[in-house]
């Protein structure tokens, strides 16, 4: 990929977009140069860097960064309050990425309010299996919903939406689809913000008839979480709008279908109307509004569409329709735009969902020469940190050398390792480590990728840096003055005067007294040696 920096710009970001054509952790070089120097190919060399006559600082014209393509699996759990085309859909756009594993559960029946005594013939299953009499008795009781389960286990979501941590944990995104608030229970409230607080998941709540404030979500946990604050009065379950696409929603990818900023507004306005939103009256502070409500009743019209924010370690959305199928059934038959959207919208949503044990600080670029610090946060399956396991880390270089490394336990946060490292090559390196217990029963394992880079700060910026100033004074043995101090300088400059100086240059062979000194030392060697008996 090639692109043009702007004239008369110290600074310009550009976004590089790429298929990695490789699994697991694939080293890549960004190299830019001047228009009219010679591109050098692609390598590990410094080749194409520009020319020093007219780019006097070319050391930094190349930086190196590392991209995260491992076969990953990330699960999703779609709980669905009725039967709707949404979830089919969904599923479809989801199976084209093997990547992404969509479990549903869908609520076919809901529990009875009361139990209907109609003579001996009558059972405590669910009326929705009246007459199937193989069935009756291993039938869900009549105060019990019913569920159909899609692309689960034989023992996954087998008692409904999930109770307790050890369940809910092993997803990464929960989505809930037009059901009401009256289903959960507290304890079901409370597991699920703690899959976004404690475990750091992905939430993601779609609008509908039974959503947000029509769905009784007002003044409850799961309000707290939402990156809006829903209408009192409701939305409009009848309005047809478009999505009209923000910048930032844009810059997220989620609602890009096109890399030309033009193209890709028109290719949402292209697509088909949707039915029904949901009311929002604010969106909270530290929200970020990736798409808002086009084309509708006044009083939706222009109100946030998606939105999501950080909640306690994971990520809050919300979405305030639940039928995204019309860009499906009433587009053509090319058009993708409804399962590329789903698929962009899932990956950003899970894409920062973190693992039991993570890298929490020293996975950014290093130096060589420098020591690296790597701190570690070790976890179980329930995200409690650990004390007092046994830790190792082994690190390997880019000559694929490998080097086991001292890990500390921290003394004052639980669950905290450290291991440090002292680079001398420039490449990427990687960390892998394994956790297990006093038993020997493995806690966990990660691995993670460091770029190593050459110590070129003082090409990278001209900003003045006291820090990087003191460090170079102190390895040359020279000495630091601010701005402030510059009159002390020339006392501390050393002196001589060389104007006046004279060099002299005799030879010792014309001097006597060195021939005295030499037969002074000569005897007294001879007396040294007879001394000791040698000859």
């Amino acid at each position: 990929s090639s692109f043009s920096v702007a004239k008369n710009r110290d600074e310009n970001s550009v976004r590089l977009e790429f298929v990695p054509q490789k699994e697991g952790w694939v080293p890549y070089r960004a190299r830019v140069r001047l228009e009219d120097t010679v591109v050098g190919e692609l390598g590990t060399g410094d080749e194409g860097l520009g020319h020093p006559e007219k780019d006097p600082i070319f050391e930094n014209n190349v930086r190196d960064f590392v991209v995260d393509n491992r076969d990953r699996v990330y699960r999703i759990l779609y709980f669905s309050g009725r039967p709707n085309w949404e979830n089919k859909f969904v599923r479809r756009a989801l199976a084209f990425d093997p990547q992404l594993a969509l479990s549903s559960l869908v609520r076919i029946s809901g529990a009875e309010r009361k139990f209907v005594f109609r003579g001996k013939q009558t059972t405590l299953s669910n009326p929705l299996f009246e007459g199937v009499d193989d069935y009756a008795l291993n039938a869900p009781r009549y105060d019990e919903a019913v569920f159909i389960r899609i692309g689960v286990s034989a023992s996954e979501l087998a008692s409904g939406y999930p109770t307790d941590e050890g369940d809910l944990f092993g997803y990464h995104l929960v989505i809930w689809g037009d059901i009401e608030r009256d289903f959960f229970s507290s304890g079901q409230l409370e597991r699920t913000r703690d899959f976004v607080v404690k475990r750091g998941g992905s939430f993601l709540l779609l609008g509908g008839p039974r959503a947000f404030s029509e769905g009784g979500y007002d003044k409850t946990l799961i309000e707290a979480m939402l990156p809006v604050a829903p209408g009192r009065n409701g939305g409009d379950e009848a309005a047809l709008f478009r999505p009209r696409p923000t910048i930032e929603g844009v810059l997220s990818g989620t609602w890009a279908l096109d890399a030309d900023p033009d193209r890709n507004m028109q290719s949402w306005a292209d697509l088909p109307e949707l039915f029904g939103v949901n009311g929002f009256v604010m969106t909270r502070a530290g929200a970020v509004v990736l798409a808002r409500v086009q084309d509708a009743p006044e009083g939706v019209d222009g109100q946030p569409l998606f939105a999501s924010q950080r909640y306690g370690a994971g990520t809050c959305a919300v979405f305030g329709t639940g039928e995204t199928w019309q860009w499906r059934m009433l587009a053509e038959t090319e058009n993708d735009a409804h399962g590329r959207f789903w698929r962009q919208m899932v990956r950003g949503l899970v894409k920062d969902v973190p693992e039991p044990i993570v890298l929490v600080h020293g996975g950014e670029a290093q130096r060589i020469g420098s020591v690296g610090k790597m701190t570690f946060l070790v976890r179980d399956s329930l995200f409690t940190p650990r004390e007092g396991v046994s830790v190792v880390v082994q690190l390997k270089g880019p000559g694929g050398e490998g080097v086991s490394l001292p890990v500390e336990e921290s003394i004052s946060e639980a669950g905290i390792y450290q291991a440090e490292y002292l680079p001398e090559t420039p490449g990427m390196y990687l960390a892998h480590l394994e956790a297990t217990d006093a038993n020997g029963a493995t806690v966990g394992e990660m691995e993670a990728a460091v770029m190593v880079h050459p110590d070129h700060r003082e090409f990278r910026s001209a900003r003045y840096n006291p820090g990087f100033l003191k460090e170079i004074a102190a390895h040359t043995g020279g000495a630091f003055f601010p701005l402030s101090d510059l009159e002390q300088l020339p006392d501390r400059v050393p002196w001589t005067d060389t104007a006046h100086e004279t060099l002299d240059r005799f030879d010792l062979w014309h001097v006597p007294p060195f021939y005295l000194v030499l037969a002074l030392l000569l005897c007294l060697e001879w007396y040294v040696r007879r001394k000791q008996g040698q000859p």
